[in-house]
């Protein structure tokens, strides 16, 4: 009975040695999440101000490690806005406390690691989603501000695209002066303009904090 035992023994540990049982981790998913898709789509435009927000992936997901980093940021204040997110099997839900701005450019980013999946595989690279609230029906036409603002914009488009075809480095709009201006221009309804370094396909530019002033 001790010698089968032996035998029996010796006969499983070959199987394993030689892999004929299969490995537990063999089928194991190494495969990360993958983004689909997006409400609002990248760069849309006409956007309400109360939309609602998903992003899609192909698969379930869960809370990642950078999962609170998802953010929402106004780019012509650079602040980002207050936003609560949640999980529902493959997508991910924000809402926002306030409508959004009118006519206002908002640039959602979803870091990598954000979410994962069953198996614990991370969200590898992050995301960037950009789209634009619709314009303010009650706006006034023709206003001889926002027209003298938006020159003021222009100037200063024309003038960082100048410094870059010199090979100059902008980071500011202090840089532009006195390099290319005499002064930095002021908003004539009171906005303050701040510089916007480049990011997916928009270029470096200048912002004013009144929405409806902004050329993009």
């Amino acid at each position: 009975m001790v010698k089968k035992g032996i035998a029996l023994f010796c006969v499983l540990s070959l199987v394993f040695t030689h892999g004929i049982f299969l490995n537990v981790n063999a089928g194991r998913d190494k495969t990360a999440p993958v983004y689909k898709s997006a409400s609002p789509r990248n760069n849309q435009e006409n956007i309400e101000r109360n939309t609602k927000i998903s992003i899609n992936f192909n698969e379930n997901i869960y809370n990642g490690k950078n999962f609170t980093g998802i953010k929402i940021k106004n780019l012509f204040s650079q602040k980002c806005i207050s936003i609560s997110r949640s999980i529902s099997k493959k997508q991910i839900l924000i809402k926002h406390t306030y409508f959004l701005t009118y006519d206002t450019i908002y640039v959602l980013t979803i870091p990598a690691n954000a979410v994962k999946d069953k198996a614990g595989n991370l969200l590898k690279k992050a995301k960037t989603i950009s789209f634009r609230i619709k314009a303010n029906p009650n706006e006034e036409p023709n206003d001889p501000k926002k027209a003298a603002c938006q020159a003021n914009l222009r100037t200063m488009d024309g003038t960082i695209q100048l410094a870059v075809s010199m090979g100059d480095t902008i980071t500011s709009i202090a840089d532009l002066v006195p390099m290319y201006l005499t002064r930095v221009p002021a908003c004539p309804d009171g906005g303050t303009y701040t510089f916007v370094p480049a990011f997916v396909n928009q270029a470096a530019q200048v912002v004013c904090s009144i929405p409806s002033h902004n050329l993009y």
